[in-house]
């Protein structure tokens, strides 16, 4: 009953609307790492309510595991306020089925369907008894694993990320010696359009301005690498 779906394990037949929230709860578990669990489960039946799980070791959940006692409180909890969000908490298993004496903290988001109506929840579990620097760890870029710390411009407004960009691009056309002189500016064009500047108003006549050559010439050059 157990098929591989990005990186956790899913149920075959799992409820459409909540399908889309299996990519969801990937992203949370890569993003933050593998001490971190990303369950959802289903209302539809909650003596077997885990329909998608990532990094289940952590509980030692499997597929069609039941809702615990917390989830079934909170269920009440978010059809009786209509808040869909638990807000963090702690909390800590001594059954044997799970990490005995972990402790975890946790966060709740309900999914409710169009109607307005629940129909399932997905929940986070952050692994504390993890040593906090193997944590850090999994979070950092590693200086022996080829990780590739990337450059992003965080701009208040567009305008401001073309000129960032632009300036960013030209300084490195500019300082590429196996470009030669008479290429810079196709160059320059090809570069911003692989960067999709050309997707905001007004980036043509900016870089033919500040190269000092015609907008009919970015076209020609933009028209050169869009073929």
């Amino acid at each position: 009953m157990e098929s591989l779906s990005q990186t956790g394990l899913s149920l075959k037949v799992i409820d459409p609307e909540l399908k889309p929230y299996c990519i969801i709860a990937d992203f949370i578990a890569e993003f933050v790492g593998p001490h971190c669990e990303v369950v959802l489960h289903s209302l539809e039946n909650v003596q077997s309510s885990v329909v998608y799980i990532v990094n289940g070791h952590i509980t030692r959940r499997k597929l069609g595991a039941p809702m615990t006692d917390l989830g079934l409180k909170q269920v009440v909890e978010m059809r009786r306020t209509g808040n869909l969000i638990t807000g963090n908490y702690f909390t800590q298993s001594a059954k044997p089925t799970s990490r005995e004496g972990a402790l975890f903290k946790s966060i709740s988001c309900g999914i409710t369907n169009p109607e307005g109506n629940l129909i399932g929840f997905l929940c986070i579990n952050m692994n504390l008894d993890v040593p906090f620097p193997e944590i850090i760890r999994t979070m950092m870029p590693g200086l022996d694993s080829g990780t590739q710390v990337l450059d992003e411009q965080f701009n208040h407004d567009m305008d401001e990320m073309l000129e960032t960009v632009t300036e960013q691009v030209i300084n490195e056309v500019a300082t590429d010696m196996n470009i030669p002189l008479k290429q810079k500016n196709r160059q320059i064009v090809h570069e911003l359009f692989h960067r999709n500047i050309f997707q905001i108003k007004g980036a043509a006549k900016y870089i033919a301005d500040k190269l000092n050559i015609t907008k009919h010439s970015v076209y020609k050059y933009y028209r050169e690498v869009k073929s």
